[in-house]
């Protein structure tokens, strides 16, 4: 049977069509010299971009836990995903919730049919920040996702725009194929992913700052300027998707037990 996973993935190239709408209506208005129409259209696409990235973060989680809960039992999951899935029921300024969500965790090893509960891995009315990403991934149990990503080659993107388009499609082939079903056929080295310490920031989280930033200023109303080319927003969206495949594929393996 389908996987929520791959049932979700599906919905993506619907949802992305918009954007890919909108831009084609700019670059019309730029032929025809409606400078303002472009702007309002690249001002609007820039906005969506992140809300694609923040509904993705939700949705995706939301699927890999009905998966979990579809399949598993609590004591047949991962450990640090129990950890998290506990934690959820405590205060997160209790001194001793370890204490009391370990306790829980042992206690909840026998349940035939307690379901986790996918709010304890969403940080709800954030923005996609690099650090919100984080803490979502960390839920289960991948420690620092831009560590794997840092000097991966999943960086030429960041050089090569036909690079960047054919590693999207490759990826999106992958990750469909591998989550087609539960358990996911995942493999932890597939992209030999190693933890790479870094100073500053990387590549990624210098890219998901940039087009939160753009989307805070206008939406905000700090600027009235249109910051983004129709051909940046189009290697933004690349990025994004790319993004969001490799998230898939990375949080899919932490579920593997």
């Amino acid at each position: 049977m389908e996987s929520y996973v791959k049932t979700y993935l599906d919905s993506l190239n619907e949802r992305w069509s918009e954007l890919t709408l909108l831009l084609d209506e700019a670059e019309k208005a730029r032929d025809e010299g409606n400078d303002r129409l472009v702007d309002t259209l690249s001002r609007v696409s820039s906005i969506l971009l992140v809300t694609h990235m923040e509904s993705f973060l939700k949705e995706i989680i939301k699927a890999v836990v009905n998966d979990l809960n579809k399949n598993l039992k609590f004591n047949e999951l991962p450990e640090g995903i129990r950890s998290t899935a506990s934690d959820f029921y405590f205060p997160k300024d209790l001194k001793s919730i370890k204490h009391y969500s370990k306790q829980l965790s042992s206690d909840l090893m026998i349940s035939e049919d307690f379901k986790i509960n996918d709010l304890a891995f969403i940080y709800l009315d954030k923005n996609p920040k690099a650090s919100i990403i984080q803490k979502s991934l960390k839920g289960f149990g991948v420690e620092d996702l831009f560590k794997n990503l840092h000097d991966s080659f999943f960086d030429c993107i960041f050089d090569s725009t036909s690079s960047a388009n054919r590693l999207l499609n490759r990826m999106k082939t992958i990750v469909e194929t591998t989550t087609n079903s539960y358990p996911y056929n995942v493999k932890k080295n597939k992209f030999k992913l190693k933890s790479s310490n870094y100073s500053g920031k990387t590549l990624w989280q210098e890219f998901i700052e940039d087009i939160t930033r753009v989307r805070n200023n206008i939406v905000h109303g700090h600027t009235f300027a249109t910051e983004r080319s129709i051909e940046d927003i189009k290697k933004s969206i690349v990025k994004v998707r790319l993004l969001q495949y490799i998230i898939t594929y990375i949080v899919s393996t932490a579920c593997i037990t």
